[in-house]
């Protein structure tokens, strides 16, 4: 058992290069998995299941006819915005694959290992060429979640009452 608490402490140590390139490999990976999963969460099916699953509580909040209104709504949301979503989550994660790449082959170059051909950590940082800056994404997102927001004020005025008017029984 000590044997496996000093070996973890040996690779786990702050001071060594080696150490650090190990946890930032580590750490990308992660990060890689979570925009996979993101990505397959962007499915069509994937997304009206929630959707469905949404419109059900608001239903039961609700009514149904609101509940289905909103959910037309994140539905038409969810086609606009998904194919400028989806291209981002596929430039980071290129962007991750390419990062692990350099990490993996200083890790070779630390460890003896020979490689193929060094990469250049500058090919890496340089930025993805085409596409929508991220500013003009989520300006797209603000735009569509101010429609949303208008359409829902709408139809919530015009389902108030209004004033002097007589209830109808």
């Amino acid at each position: 058992m000590q044997e496996m608490v000093d070996a973890e402490k040996a690779v786990m140590n702050p001071q060594d290069p080696l150490s650090q390139l190990r946890q930032q490999l580590a750490a990308y990976a992660w990060f890689e998995d979570k925009l996979f999963a993101e990505l397959a969460g962007m499915s069509e099916d994937v997304y009206r299941g929630k959707i469905a699953k949404a419109e059900a509580l608001v239903a039961k909040d609700t009514t149904p006819g609101v509940a289905k209104m909103l959910g037309d709504m994140r539905r038409e949301m969810h086609a606009l915005a998904a194919p400028f979503y989806t291209k981002v989550l596929e430039e980071q994660i290129a962007d991750v694959q390419a990062k692990q790449k350099v990490i993996l082959a200083q890790i070779e170059a630390m460890e003896g290992v020979a490689t193929p051909a060094p990469l250049q950590v500058e090919a890496v940082e340089a930025p993805v060429k085409g596409g929508l800056p991220k500013k003009e994404i989520y300006m797209v997102v603000i735009c569509l979640l101010v429609l949303v927001a208008v359409v829902i004020f709408i139809h919530l005025v015009k389902r108030m009452p209004r004033s002097g008017s007589t209830p109808r029984n």
